[in-house]
This record gives C-alpha cells, sequence and structure tokens, in this order.
C-alpha cells in the first residue's frame, strides 16, 4: 500500500487466504482489511486513477472485461466469506474490535 497508494501505518485485519489457480498464473492470496479515506498518492505514470467502488459498481463490471479474472475470482471469495462474518444489520458492518485489530464498525451513509 505504501508503494502503490503512499498509504503507511493502516491497521490491517486478516480476513481469509485463498489460492487462485489458471492457465495464467498461480496466485496465494491473503486478503484483509483497511479502511482509508485517503488522500493518495500514486505514480500517474503507472496508475490513471484511484478511486473507490461500491458492491454495485463491481457487480455491474463483473465479466465484462474491465476487471481481471484473478480479482473477480477474489470477489466472490469475499461476497462468499463476509456472507458468514457479517453483520446482518443494513446500516452497519462489523467485523471486529479492540485494541490489536482496527474498530471497524461503522455506519454505512445510504444515498
Amino acid at each position: 500500500m505504501q508503494e502503490e497508494l503512499g498509504i503507511a501505518a493502516v491497521p490491517l485485519t486478516f480476513l481469509f487466504r485463498s489460492q487462485i489457480r489458471n492457465q495464467i498464473e498461480s496466485e496465494n492470496v491473503t486478503t484483509y482489511l483497511a479502511r482509508q479515506e485517503g488522500p493518495f498518492d500514486f505514480c500517474r505514470r503507472e496508475i490513471s486513477e484511484v478511486r473507490f467502488w461500491s458492491h454495485e459498481d463491481i457487480d455491474a463490471a463483473l465479466g465484462s472485461g474491465l476487471l481481471t479474472p484473478n480479482f473477480e475470482e477474489e470477489w466472490g471469495r469475499y461476497l462468499e466469506w463476509s456472507r458468514s462474518n457479517v453483520s446482518s444489520e443494513k446500516e452497519r458492518v462489523g467485523l471486529c474490535a479492540g485494541d490489536s485489530s482496527p474498530d471497524v464498525l461503522a455506519r454505512l451513509s445510504r444515498p
């Protein structure tokens, strides 16, 4: 995160490990949760845009070729994980809290 987005010292919460295997590559993936609203400092020669994506934005882009196959697979695994680990209250998401993990209990703004 430091190299790509200029983000340092942000607490990470481990979510899950997975393996992605396909004809092109093989990846061992560890997925973490981090909360950061910016600002972001990125190399504009390498990255054209940094923005937040909603669940709806990602779902709409699935299968369009805009996202990599590995991201699409990882997104599916995240959704599967979240169904069993996230609060079912519509206006709140609760994943963890405590001294060693970031407190990520937050009200979600709905337009």
